[in-house]
Order: C-alpha cells, then sequence, then structure tokens
C-alpha cells in the first residue's frame, strides 16, 4: 500500500493509491462490508480475497475506507473545463466536516485513489474555478419553472438556434430568425447528442442535469405548446420562433465558456428502518458576461423540475455553502425487533449505515451458515464471503462471548466493544 504522498500534514490530509486486494485487506481491518451507496460495492464484487499486505496498514487508510464502504453523505462535483468534463466523488460520515475523496485509476491492472479528510470548502474549488464568465455578469431578470417536458424543449431550442447560428456565419448572410416545429427540435436535439464535442446544450446537460434528458416527439409538441401559452414562444411560420426575452437567453447560454454540478445525497431512515437517499442537485453554465443556474426539483421521482435564472458567481458560493456544504445532523439508525424482542440501542455510532439483508431460514437438507456482514450463504469450510470478501465465521463477543449481531458496535449484553 504505498502513499505517494502526505500533502498539508499539519491538517492530516493524507493520499495513497491501492490495488483492489489491499482495498479487501483494509475492508478486513476496518470491520465492514460495502453497503449501498458505495462505490465498493461494485468495484471489488469480483476480487477474490487474497495477497493481503504483510505490514498492517496506518490507521488513516482504514479510516478512509470505513467511510466510504459505509458513507451516510455523498458529494460530488463536474466541472468543465478540463475536457472532457472531470468529476470527483466524496464520501463520509453526516457530521463531520472531513470526507474521503474516491477515484478509480487509470493505471494496468486497475487500483484506486484515497485522499482523506478532504475539508467541505476544498471541495467546490474545481467547480468556482470552471465558471469564468470574462467580466462581471450581466442579469436581465430571468426567472423560469420549467417541468420535464419544458426543460427538454428548451434544451432542443438552444441548439437549434446555435444551428441556425453557424449557418448563417458559414454562409455570411445576416443571422436566420429561427423557426421550428416538434419535428425541428427532435431531430436537432439527436444530432446535437451524437456531435463529437460539447458544444451543443443536449450534451452539456447529460453532465449538468440529475438524470437523462430524453425527449420525444410528443413530447415536444406538448413542450412547445407549454412555453408558448407562457409567452417565451411566439407563432411563426412554420411553428414557433423564441421571444425576444427567450432568444437573448438562449444566444447567452449557447456562448459557454464553462459548465458544471454539485450533487449531494444524505443518508436517511424510514421509521421501519428502510434506508433512503436524500439528493440535491444544482446544474451552472457560464456564458459570456452571463452565469445561469439550473436549480433542480423533484430529483428523487426522475420525474424533474428546475428553475433557470441568470445569477452571479458570489450568489452561487453563498447558495452552495449554505445548501450543500453545511455538516448534516449524524444519522439515526431505527433498530429492527429480532426475533425475542427489540434489541438494545448500541452505544456510539454503528458502523453499517443500513440494515443487513435478513437471511432465509436454510431447509433441512440444505442448512448454511451465513456471512456475519452482508448475510450471503456460506459453503461448509469457506474462510471468506463469495459476494463481499468478509472473514467467515460466526460473529460473538469477545468478553462475554454472546452471539453478536451483525453491525452492532457494542455488545447487547456486556456492553463491550466489539472489533
Amino acid at each position: 500500500m504505498a502513499e505517494i504522498k502526505a500533502t498539508g500534514r499539519a491538517a492530516g490530509l493524507n493520499e495513497w493509491r491501492l490495488t483492489g486486494h489491499e482495498v479487501l485487506a483494509l475492508l478486513e481491518a476496518a470491520g465492514t462490508a460495502p453497503e449501498s451507496g458505495s462505490p465498493l460495492r461494485n468495484k471489488i464484487g469480483g476480487i477474490e480475497p487474497g495477497s493481503r499486505a504483510s505490514v498492517p496498514p496506518p490507521p488513516g487508510q482504514v479510516e478512509a475506507v470505513r467511510r466510504i464502504a459505509r458513507p451516510e453523505v455523498v458529494f460530488g462535483v463536474m466541472n468543465s473545463p478540463p475536457d472532457p468534463p472531470e468529476t470527483s466523488w466524496f464520501y463520509g460520515l453526516a457530521g463531520e466536516d472531513g470526507l474521503a475523496r474516491f477515484e478509480d485509476e487509470a493505471t494496468p491492472g486497475g487500483g484506486f485513489g484515497l485522499l482523506w479528510p478532504v475539508r467541505r470548502r476544498a471541495m467546490t474549488a474545481p467547480l468556482f474555478g470552471s465558471l469564468e464568465t470574462g467580466g462581471p455578469a450581466l442579469r436581465q431578470g430571468m426567472s423560469l419553472a420549467l417541468d420535464h417536458g419544458e426543460l427538454q424543449t428548451l434544451v432542443a431550442i438552444c441548439d437549434i438556434v446555435q444551428e441556425d447560428g453557424l449557418v448563417a456565419f458559414i454562409n455570411r448572410s445576416p443571422a436566420l430568425k429561427s423557426r421550428f416545429e416538434a419535428t425541428d427540435l427532435y431531430q436537432s436535439y439527436y444530432r446535437s447528442m451524437n456531435a463529437p464535442d460539447l458544444r451543443w446544450m443536449a450534451q452539456r446537460m447529460r453532465f449538468m442535469a440529475p438524470v437523462d434528458l430524453l425527449p420525444t416527439l410528443d413530447g415536444l409538441a406538448a413542450g412547445l405548446a407549454s412555453l408558448a401559452g407562457r409567452g417565451l414562444l411566439v407563432p411563426a411560420e412554420p411553428g414557433y420562433a423564441p421571444s425576444d426575452k427567450l432568444g437573448l437567453a438562449v444566444s447567452m447560454m449557447n456562448d459557454c465558456r464553462g459548465f458544471g454540478a454539485v450533487s449531494k445525497r444524505v443518508l436517511s431512515y424510514s421509521a421501519a428502518g428502510d434506508p433512503a437517499w436524500r439528493l440535491g442537485h444544482l446544474g451552472l453554465l457560464a456564458g459570456d458576461r452571463a452565469l445561469w443556474l439550473f436549480d433542480f426539483e423533484k430529483t428523487e421521482s426522475g420525474d424533474i423540475k428546475a428553475v433557470l435564472t441568470d445569477t452571479d458567481i458570489e450568489s452561487v458560493e453563498k447558495l452552495v455553502e449554505q445548501r450543500f456544504l453545511v455538516s448534516e445532523a449524524p444519522v439515526v439508525r431505527p433498530r429492527r425487533e429480532g426475533p425475542l424482542g427489540a434489541r438494545p440501542a448500541a452505544a456510539g455510532r454503528a458502523l453499517k449505515t443500513s440494515p443487513a439483508p435478513m437471511p432465509k431460514p436454510a431447509s433441512k437438507e440444505a442448512k448454511k451458515d451465513r456471512c456475519r456482514d452482508c448475510g450471503a450463504a456460506l459453503d461448509p469450510g469457506v474462510k471468506f464471503c463469495s459476494m463481499c470478501g468478509a472473514k467467515a465465521g460466526k460473529p460473538e463477543c469477545p468478553g462475554c462471548h454472546a452471539p453478536a449481531v451483525p453491525g452492532d458496535k457494542f455488545c447487547g449484553e456486556c456492553g463491550q466493544p466489539l472489533g
């Protein structure tokens, strides 16, 4: 496990490059397995246990991978430039100021990068560095609430207006007044989606929006009628043309100098103990002397809504700080009732952030032990779980030797810490 650098030692910031086998060793040292929301859940599932490190890992590595394996907060920042867009992911526990960054390494044989602890204010530095507007932002007081269909229609309008402008430039003719019907928007949108670069709004929204925008012909026709009813489009032959206000906004958005997005998922539980992730998401686009904010709502349902406003970098920084960089309250995991009634609540924070799968009753013909971490069936004689890599064996308290419940940090009988 190579520690390639230890930057900012005064602040305890450390960075490591690890192989898949080394990550498995860290999970074993942490006494945990990947949970929902963790990138490790799918990254190391096919790696066989083995090649354990001969030297115990530094405690910092164990603490970093513990947060990535059982995250309560997942924080993402995407920014462009550079091209292609760069995405950073951070994982950690609610109530903490520092998260752990995880990234795949583009090296032969694969690998993973860990950086911990990253302070919250440092996470958004790449985003704001990509939102240069070439001077103070010019604002026209635009604010539009758009449903899913209207947003898809607006994205297609941006691209067809840009296409018309490029054709006029190539032909050295006056700029065309864009006129379009639903069929024109449909064809323009999917031409833009298949273009080789990111100059088109359809491609940029693949990174800026929390869900894919895949408009249908009927959806674009309904979106045109809705925007026309709000005075944002005017009748033209054929179809519609942007109003003066919308046309100015579209032109300013098409002159893109950089864009990005910030996303935050926070774990919570229902009264029944079912995990759920609350999602907040913003998209940002910097044009020449213009900065545009897409504030997304109803992100969990997939039927998103967006509020589009022109803004400035100071307002965006304040919004991101208030909504995304605030430290979340510690997650409280409801206790499930076992066969003998409710278990006593464990002291301190439990390592698991969602309930382990309950094993199904084994038949008399084939009764198998279960993994202490993920609940998967274990074949007789195996030393490690084939699903999560955890060491096989029945968990018990080291003090009183009472059976231990997977995920508990303290013994329910004598209160001794479980390690």
